[in-house]
């Protein structure tokens, strides 16, 4: 229990410091937009790879189902930077769904985890426990939300920039 009671705390003490960061550089007149910006989302990927990392190594979920998870959130994640490129619209909520409800949804799990077994069901001959499953499931919608925005920023992208005909 103790390992969850620290990642609880590792979960809070990483959303203050990213909340944080810009709010207090931005107040005290110190911002640094481009190396803020860089310095946020290097940070924010090496911790979700500590997340997944650290709920794989746990009782909670397979290894795999964990690392599938963190491939589905760096495919939205490659997704909104290159997007960002593209149009110069920066987006980190997709269907609804933001940094703030991603770090909900991990603490609520944890929580559950520290109140109630983990659960556990066979399906298709795998063992698979209640976290397993809600991996699986948010891959499942991260990806199918990543299809469904690059197809939509796609055909957006191709009325303002269409192909051009080359000289003969």
């Amino acid at each position: 229990m103790a390992f969850y009671a620290l990642a609880l705390f590792g979960m809070l003490l990483n959303w203050l410091g990213d909340s944080l960061d810009g709010s207090l550089a931005r107040y005290r007149g110190a911002e640094r937009p481009q190396f803020g910006f860089f310095l946020d989302h290097s940070v924010d990927g090496f911790a979700m790879a500590l997340v997944a990392g650290g709920v794989g190594l746990s009782p909670m979920a397979h290894f795999w189902c964990a690392l599938l998870a963190l491939a589905s959130y760096y495919i939205v994640v490659i997704l909104s930077l290159t997007t960002c490129l593209a149009t110069g619209v920066f987006k980190v909520s997709f269907g609804g769904i933001g940094p703030t409800e991603v770090r909900l949804g991990i603490i609520g799990c944890t929580l559950c985890a520290i109140v109630l077994p983990v659960f556990r069901f066979n399906i298709a001959g795998l063992s698979l426990t209640v976290y397993d499953v809600i991996l699986v499931l948010l891959s499942a919608g991260l990806v199918i939300t990543a299809i469904i925005h690059t197809m939509d920023t796609a055909r957006q992208l191709a009325l303002i920039d269409p192909p051009r005909h080359p000289r003969r």
